[in-house]
C-alpha cells in the first residue's frame, strides 16, 4: 500500500496538471521522450512543425513547473509516465 501511495504521489506530482484538459500533453511528453528527447523525431510522430512541439514543451514546463527538456526531470518524468500508462492511463 506504501508502494502504490508513492507512485500515484509520483504521477499526481509530475503529471497531474497535464491531464484534464490538457491531458493532449501527456501524449506529447511521452513521444518527445520516446524518440530520446530528439525534437525532430517527436514532432514528426505527431505530424507537427518542430515549432509546434516546442511550444507543447513549454506548455507543459510552465503547467508542472518542470522542464521536460532539462535532464534533471526526465528520470521522474519517464517514471510517471510508465507507472501512469500501467495504471490504466493514455499511452
Amino acid at each position: 500500500a506504501g508502494a502504490e501511495a508513492a507512485a500515484d504521489a509520483l504521477v499526481a506530482r509530475m503529471l497531474g496538471p497535464l491531464l484534464g484538459p490538457a491531458a493532449a500533453l501527456v501524449d506529447t511528453l511521452r513521444a518527445y521522450l520516446d524518440a530520446g528527447c530528439r525534437p525532430g523525431p517527436a514532432a514528426a510522430r505527431w505530424r507537427v512543425h518542430r515549432h509546434t512541439l516546442a511550444y507543447r514543451l513549454d506548455r507543459i514546463t510552465a503547467l508542472t513547473g518542470r522542464d521536460p527538456r532539462s535532464g534533471a526531470h526526465l528520470l521522474a518524468y519517464g517514471l510517471a509516465l510508465e507507472l501512469f500508462a500501467h495504471r490504466g492511463g493514455a499511452g
